[in-house]
């Protein structure tokens, strides 16, 4: 893994492009030997105003080549490059492109409506953790975007809402993303009303109360594919997802139910803090919750998870250690918990109790 940029660089290249008025996001990449993209998580931690700046010719292109895709609008281009519609105007009239005609920039595709009434079901509250995770509103606008790598998360959440609606392919920085948006006022609505909102990154909170436990982890496995990471690090099984300091901490209060340590610390001086998972057990275990029951989820992640649980260290085939419950085995704590009708953290209490005999691991 790449070493930080120091604070001493970050804090050069957030000076030199406030110094001149002129200074574009690209001149101040080329200048220090980063990229667009890095100069512009830079000048959000330094609060630097960006607004007022020309485009590069790069962005400029950029916007042309989205515009052309039959669902992008110039007032999206306009929210996602922080610049005004005449703006946009202009762009497209400098790099040649005709505007749409209004039937054209306002096709809409059908839209799943009940996919965002009660009784929400595990696809919504997954769909919930990403957008908590790596999803935007604005306006009517839901939007998702995945590197290309996990495109099939992006189509996944395509078909549950709008499964007409085309996926877009764009780049940026030289990354290939993948993206899907909805205009949908009252899907939106919905979502707001369980805290996702515009520049929600800072502020989220754990949903407490908000998502029932029967659906927490599928509303984690959502935030993980947009936020986490599994795999060994160092030697050691981890899995980690980053958040806000109040949103792992709930998440740590939930995950301890179920019989995991979730570490929270703090990433240097930015205003999110990294949770972490750590240990063969806990790992091989945490799989069998976040899984459990589960019908939407990205493969990439998912297949790493799978090795770690099929397989210890050295790519031997691992001894799995079903529930017993009186004369009855269940491959999982998951599996016990759905057979009597109870939760997996009630389970895993009283496997670890010597209060309820009968419940125990098979050796």
């Amino acid at each position: 893994m790449p070493d930080r940029i120091p604070d001493e660089k970050r804090r050069s290249i957030a000076e030199f492009y406030a110094k001149d008025d002129a200074r574009t996001q690209e001149e101040t990449a080329d200048e220090f030997g980063v990229s667009e993209s890095f100069v512009r998580t830079v000048l959000n931690e330094y609060d630097v105003d960006t607004g007022h700046r020309a485009l590069s010719e790069t962005q400029e292109k950029a916007i042309a080549e989205k515009y052309t895709e039959p669902t992008v609008s110039m007032a999206q281009l306009e929210e996602e490059y922080d610049v005004s519609y005449h703006c946009i105007s202009n762009v497209l009239d400098r790099q040649g492109v005709d505007k749409k005609s209004r039937s054209e920039a306002r096709r809409e595709y059908a839209v799943r409506k009940d996919f965002f009434v009660r009784p929400r079901s595990a696809s919504f509250y997954y769909f919930l953790g990403l957008m908590y995770a790596d999803g935007s509103v604005s306006g009517d606008r839901i939007t998702v975007v995945q590197h290309v790598q996990d495109a099939d998360i992006v189509r996944q959440v395509r078909d549950l809402i709008q499964p007409e609606s085309p996926v877009h392919d764009y780049h940026h920085d030289g990354t290939h993303y993948v993206r899907f948006s909805l205009d949908y006022g009252k899907g939106l609505e919905v979502l707001k009303s369980y805290g996702v909102v515009k520049n929600k990154t800072l502020n989220l909170e754990w949903p407490s109360g908000k998502v029932p436990n029967r659906h927490l982890h599928h509303f984690l496995r959502g935030y993980q594919d947009g936020d986490g990471s599994v795999g060994i690090r160092a030697g050691r099984f981890r899995w980690q997802i980053v958040g806000t300091q109040s949103f792992l901490e709930g998440a740590a209060v939930y995950l301890d139910r179920h019989g995991f340590h979730l570490g929270v610390y703090g990433i240097g001086d930015k205003p999110v803090c990294r949770g972490v998972v750590s240990g063969e057990n806990q790992i091989v275990q945490l799989y069998d919750l976040l899984y459990d029951e589960a019908e939407v989820f990205g493969e990439r992640k998912h297949a790493a998870w799978k090795e770690l649980r099929d397989t210890d260290r050295d790519g031997n085939e691992r001894h799995k250690k079903p529930v017993v419950v009186g004369q009855e085995t269940y491959e999982s704590k998951s599996e016990a918990a759905r057979a009597y009708g109870i939760d997996r953290g009630t389970v895993h209490y009283r496997v670890k109790n010597d209060t309820f005999p009968g419940w125990s691991h098979q050796d």
